[in-house]
């Protein structure tokens, strides 16, 4: 008997109407039938949103199979992916990579996700498309102004432990075929946790010294659309960041009083054209990156702490100008056409090195696609580099 009567309290709730109407949501972006026929992964843009003050290692970390390698906030942060080193792993950021041109990575929690509308993964050499060197994968950061649902203003501040602050604000105006989007970032924090120093005797609890950072920066774009098929856009990205580094786990006591730390400034600045009618796909872009690091590592005696044990003064500055061209055509019968050139031109002024090194790097590319089924798609890549004259081996 108890049973039936549940059955009918149940059936009497049921009854009551309480269907919500939503308002429909629309998701629209554009499917280049390219990139259909090899592995990508692309994060959610709500999950961007919603952790924007991560950065890139952490996202990454969190929501894709890359494996990442950190230090913990504020430390130095890789990537490998398949099982390949940090140099074998391309991060571009609207289409330029922005791996140090010195040792060929990126530390990625220099990377704030606020900046980025866009992240995704390539593999192995469906990169091909975009750069090469990239053995492993590639990461691709892209920063768009094409969305129509952009908040005018936003604003939104984290407060964690050990006095840690991150404050993202972004600002979006349009007007007649014009948009502008500011973005900002501030994170700090004095990161002096309690840990337990089993690297000493005897071992003990410490509060980590010397480990604070601070990480500043902006990003400014300008879009016109100068015809119903012709835009031009122009992208700056500059940020600061102050890192000091703390001793190792058994040096704590040695080295009298040590200072170590890392101060890095950049700008990363692009033009690009883009012409897009019917088939075809014309896309011309110029930028121009520039980065100051400055190390510092000086440790003394207990006995004096005037005389240096240790004295590392190390200054770098890298510029580096690039050009990409890039034609896509649809042909018939399902085909489709690509072609492109990229150059770049590093240079670099060391301490480290004992005179001004240069690099010019030109790449050609040619891509064809074409598919047989709604489900079927066959793609042939062919590119090729020139690093100061010296052909390197066709990567197909």
């Amino acid at each position: 008997m108890s049973w039936l009567l549940l059955a009918g309290m149940l059936t009497h709730g049921q009854a009551i109407f309480d269907t919500l109407n939503l308002r429909e949501f629309e998701v629209i972006g554009l499917l280049d039938s390219y990139q259909e026929s090899y592995k990508k992964t692309t994060l959610d843009t709500i999950v961007n949103r919603n952790f924007e003050h991560f950065d890139l290692g952490q996202m990454l970390a969190a929501f894709s199979p890359v494996f990442i390698k950190s230090y913990g906030k504020g430390s130095i942060s890789s990537a490998s992916f398949r099982g390949t080193s940090a140099s074998h792993t391309q991060v571009l950021w609207n289409d330029f990579a922005i791996n140090s041109p010195m040792l060929g990575q990126v530390d990625f929690s220099y990377i704030p996700q606020s900046f980025f509308d866009e992240t995704e993964l390539l593999y192995g050499g469906g990169s091909l498309y975009r750069s090469g060197g990239a053995l492993g994968g590639s990461v691709l950061l892209s920063t768009n102004t094409e969305s129509q649902q952009k908040p005018l203003f936003h604003l939104s501040q984290s407060v964690g432990s050990f006095n840690s602050f991150n404050t993202a604000a972004s600002l979006f105006l349009k007007a007649n075929g014009f948009k502008s989007e500011t973005r900002a970032m501030l994170q700090t924090s004095k990161n002096d946790f309690s840990y337990y120093n089993n690297g000493v005797l005897p071992s003990q609890w410490m509060k980590q010294q010397n480990a604070a950072y601070l990480n500043g920066g902006f990003l400014q774009q300008f879009s016109w659309q100068l015809t119903g098929y012709q835009y031009l856009n122009f992208v700056s990205w500059n940020q600061w960041n102050n890192r000091n580094i703390p001793p190792i786990m058994t040096n704590v006591y040695k080295g009298g009083n040590p200072e170590e730390y890392q101060n890095t400034f950049f700008t990363r600045n692009i033009l690009s054209y883009l012409y897009q009618k019917n088939n075809t796909k014309i896309e011309v872009k110029g930028a121009w990156f520039y980065e100051k690091q400055h190390y510092y590592l000086k440790t003394t005696t207990s006995n004096d702490s005037a005389q240096p044990v240790t004295l590392i003064d190390s200054r770098n500055r890298t510029s580096g100008f690039y050009g990409k061209a890039r034609w896509k055509q649809q042909l018939k019968d399902d085909f489709t056409l690509i072609t492109g050139v990229d150059m770049e031109y590093n240079r670099v002024n060391s301490s480290n090195y004992e005179t001004l090194k240069t690099r010019l790097t030109t790449a050609l590319y040619a891509g064809l696609n074409k598919r047989f089924f709604k489900k079927l798609s066959i793609d042939l890549l062919l590119r090729g580099e020139l690093v100061d004259g010296a052909l390197l081996p066709v990567m197909p």
